[in-house]
């Protein structure tokens, strides 16, 4: 026998997944709990007749073999858990809530991180194509809809979203769901509300606020839930914890409107459950002189620390000094790409001047005036200790978008509207630091070699008082290959010191460049690791190489050139593994975006061009529409024609070498790159249409299993036709291979032969292989594209019968059957794998006679 359960005070989630279970496991009785949610109860009193629920009356308990739970995990929460007493019973749960309970050996656990457990089981039902009635419909909506508060709470998914749109198609009806959710307070209902107000406690933790109700009431008064769901949408709290003491028991209910304040951790201390936004408990034998301090004391632990102005701000702070000029000011802005800084008077706060003041100056033709005439004088300023929620209270008060903090009359650092969105929709405060991926603790978990390397690091960098990071690529490839090649840390302060200090507790290698602040250790038999300076850099000129300025890591972030590139991994003891992602790099790695960090980036230096199109290739990512607007801005404006040739060519050649290159090479082709890096050649503007042949090649001779290396066909195409001046340059720039230059030599040269259209058929295939035998196929399918249309595919023909030839005879071979030593040996060998290439020689028996009839003929082919 098989039965569908839930919680005890069943609520519209609970009832909606045990319907939802009974269509999936149709044999099942669907049985309530013997306490039912006052709405519920109204609920069913219109429709128990079309829901096939069953009697706890009508269960036969020694005969249940298995049990489906839903909206809860706790087992033992189930009012008749004592009947189920056989060890053979097998359960499944369908829940949402966080799983805090012991795992069985017999039991399923179907447990999704999302809004509602009616989501999971209408998702089984999609799935399995299981048709929904109206009614249902109606009811999955209703549960899932009270679990995430009309899709407005914080656990609310995409998922729950896709579900109620399924629901919706399905005929759901929104005043039935308006009618139960939204349904006037009882007059008890009434009475213990206003009971609750007038006990309020108020609790500030940590910048939150907490208000604890408290009552005591002769007579049990239902919906406490939807009571004290009622004061949190009314009351300016955070948190809102209701507690009634009756004859019988304490109820208590617990509701959160914020992302850090998990309320079911309180729950859970106390012996009952939920899930971080709701949660309840029930207590029998207690009192409220015993609960309620004990709630208080429980409460710094559901209250993660208040996010505050000293971890979100950026320092050291770029400032103006009062009497520096308009034009000056305005220079300064555009190197740092601020849109507003403040202003100084010895060290003193005395304005802050924004850059739309600068440009109504200069249009005004007051360059030459100090910023101390047009800067806004009453200058709204915070503590380092004041918390997001002030902060964000004070930019809409006062309409400003960027904050200084200012300690003992100094400014020591400066939040802005990016700083509080960032933090508001990325930011962990129980980390004071972005939020830690699972994904890089499992790949730091897979190598603890490398973990192990990091946190000593780590561990040296705390010791002298420095901050170090794992930064950019190396996050990067963690997240994505689970491990990375070489180690990039960037340290907040010297970072020559930290690499020396490791470098001495390893026995390494050291290599240091003072001019940049980079330092590299090799470690003995193991890793390259590269330690720099956090660093900020701007151009004196685009395309000029950058000015460097020590600054802090999200400066150090922000130079970077794309978001999935400026993540960094804190490697100090306190935080170590966490991920600090000021520019949404983790979400846009998870949805394969290459986006650019900021408008100028191009501009500053064009080679992120070729980068964006490299790392897309390589990660099969998509470049997004504004930064593909920036190339496009950027390629106009000519910007190729301002670097020096080594570092563009250097970039193209890794372009051509990575995945998948042609669509972006084409793309630069089509945007005019070629031109302006290969001026006054006319045979610039055929190579799209030459990367498009070899492309088409590349998959024609893959479908006939010939596999070829394709960066070094696009690389002949590209290459060949660049004079030997130019070319010598390129190839001591790029660090060419001797080998990938005799591909261009052998192209030359094989231009100049010409398949003789005199040639018969049947001696066509040895004149090719003649020549071309020792010939890689890559030059070859080059050398079709470069020839007319027939002869090229006279080439490919050969060529890909070429990939399956394979004789047995070898010289020796052939001198045992009499053939005298000498180039007819060679001659014959060739001829044979002609014939093979022909399909007339099949096997080795044909191989033997055909040699014969050449001994036989003194050596002459027979065609």
């Amino acid at each position: 026998m098989e039965i569908i359960c839930s919680h005890p005070n069943l609520d519209f989630d609970g009832l909606g997944a045990m319907v939802a279970a009974k269509k999936i496991f149709p044999d099942a009785q669907l049985i309530l709990p013997n306490k039912l949610s006052p709405v519920v109860r109204d609920y069913l009193a219109l429709y128990k007749d079309v829901l096939p629920i069953g009697s706890q009356n009508e269960i036969v308990w020694d005969e249940v073999s298995k049990v489906i739970v839903v909206d809860t995990a706790n087992i033992a929460r189930l009012d008749f858990a004592k009947n189920l007493v056989k060890d053979d019973i097998e359960y499944i749960i369908y829940d949402h809530h966080p799983f805090n309970y012991n795992v069985n050996s017999n039991v399923i656990y179907k447990i999704e991180n999302i809004g509602s457990a009616t989501t999971i089981l209408v998702e089984l039902l999609q799935a399995q194509n299981i048709e929904v009635a109206q009614h249902e419909a109606t009811l999955f909506l209703l549960g899932i809809y009270q679990d995430t508060g009309s899709m407005l709470y914080n656990n609310t998914t995409a998922r729950d979203a896709r579900v109620v749109a399924f629901l919706l198609q399905k005929g759901a009806n929104l005043n039935t769901v308006a009618l139960f959710l939204n349904r006037p307070l009882s007059f008890q209902q009434q009475q213990l509300y206003n009971c609750l107000l007038q006990s309020k406690e108020e609790i500030e933790w940590q910048g939150t606020t907490v208000l604890l109700c408290s009552t005591e009431s002769l007579e049990y008064i239902s919906g406490l839930n939807v009571v004290t769901t009622r004061i949190c949408e009314l009351a300016n709290a955070d948190v809102v914890i209701c507690v009634v003491k009756t004859q019988k028991q304490i109820d208590i209910v617990l509701r959160s409107k914020t992302e850090w304040a998990n309320v079911d951790k309180i729950a859970v201390a106390l012996g009952g459950g939920g899930h971080p936004k709701a949660s309840s408990v029930k207590l029998k034998n207690s009192n409220l002189e015993d609960i309620l301090p004990k709630i208080k004391e429980l409460i710094n632990e559901i209250v993660a620390p208040s996010i505050l102005a000293k971890d979100i701000m950026s320092n050291p702070v770029r400032s103006l000094e009062a009497n520096c000029t308009i034009n000056e000011a305005a220079k300064i802005m555009l190197r740092y790409g601020h849109s507003g800084m403040p202003v100084l008077n010895n060290d003193d706060l005395v304005g802050i001047i924004s850059r739309r003041d600068l440009d109504k100056a200069i249009r005004h033709k007051l360059g030459h005036a100090p910023v101390k005439g047009f800067m806004s004088r009453k200058v709204i300023w915070i503590s380092k200790n004041t918390t997001l929620a002030a902060i964000q209270d004070l930019m809409i008060k006062h309409d400003v978008g960027r904050l200084p903090v200012v300690e003992a009359g100094k400014i020591i650092g400066i939040v802005t509207r990016t700083d509080v969105l960032r933090a508001t929709y990325g930011f962990d405060p129980a980390f004071n630091a972005y939020r830690v991926k699972s994904d890089i603790q499992l790949s730091l978990t897979k190598d603890p070699q490398l973990s192990n390397l990091l946190r000593k690091i780590g561990d040296i960098a705390q010791k002298i008082n420095l901050k170090c990071y794992l930064i950019g690529g190396s996050v990067r490839d963690l997240i994505l290959a689970g491990q990375i090649k070489d180690i990039d840390i960037v340290v907040e302060g010297k970072a020559e010191l930290l690499a020396e200090k490791v470098a001495q507790e390893y026995g390494a290698k050291i290599n240091n460049n003072q001019d940049f602040g980079t330092v590299t250790i090799y470690l003995p038999d193991s890793w390259k690791i590269d330690f720099a300076t956090a660093r900020q850099e701007y151009y004196s000129s685009p395309g000029s190489l950058p000015i460097v300025e020590a600054t802090s890591l999200k400066e150090d972030l922000y130079r970077r050139d794309f978001t999935i590139n400026a993540l960094a991994l804190a490697l100090n003891p306190e935080n170590f593994g966490t991920l600090l992602d000021y520019f949404s790099g983790y979400e846009d790695l998870r949805l394969g975006v290459i986006r650019v960090l900021h408008n100028l980036s191009f501009i500053e230096d064009p080679i992120r061009i070729l980068r964006a199109l490299r790392f897309a290739n390589r990660y099969h990512y998509t470049i997004e529409e504004q930064t593909c607007n920036l190339i496009k801005v950027a390629l106009e404006q000519k910007v190729f024609t301002r670097i020096k040739a080594s570092r563009i060519w250097q970039e193209v050649y890794s372009l051509i070498k990575s995945s998948n290159s042609v669509d972006s090479l084409i793309k630069l082709a089509q945007a005019g790159f070629w031109g302006q890096l290969l001026p006054d050649r006319k045979w610039v503007e055929l190579l799209p249409e030459e990367w498009k042949k070899a492309q088409i090649l590349i998959d024609q001779l893959r479908t006939a299993n010939c596999f070829v290396k394709e960066w070094l066909i696009l690389f002949i195409i590209l290459f060949f036709r660049i004079e030997d001046t130019s070319l010598s340059n390129i190839m001591k720039f790029c660090q060419i291979k001797r080998a990938e230059r005799r591909c261009l030599n052998e192209i030359n040269k094989l231009l100049v032969i010409k398949i003789n259209d005199q040639v018969s058929s049947k001696q066509l295939m040895y004149e090719l292989h003649l020549v071309l035998k020792d010939i890689i196929p890559e030059v070859i399918i080059a050398l079709s594209i470069f020839v007319e249309e027939k002869y090229g595919k006279i080439l490919i023909n050969y060529l890909i019968k070429r990939y399956h030839l394979k004789i047995h005879l070898k010289g020796k071979d052939l001198l045992a059957l009499g053939f005298k030593p000498g180039p007819e040996i060679s001659r014959t060998l060739i001829f044979i794998e002609s014939q093979f290439l022909e399909g007339r020689v099949l096997c080795l028996e044909d191989e033997l006679n055909l040699a014969m009839n050449i001994l036989k003929l003194g050596g002459k082919l027979c065609f």
